[in-house]
């Protein structure tokens, strides 16, 4: 595996991760009310 894949493989991992904990802030935030 060359690096530059590797880079894309942990940059797309972390894109995922941080999508997923911006919608549950966002649905914590609705839920509030605010």
């Amino acid at each position: 595996m060359r690096i530059s894949e590797m880079i894309a493989a942990t940059v797309e991992a972390w894109t995922e991760r941080w999508r997923e904990r911006m919608r549950g802030f966002v649905i914590s935030i609705v839920d509030l009310g605010l």
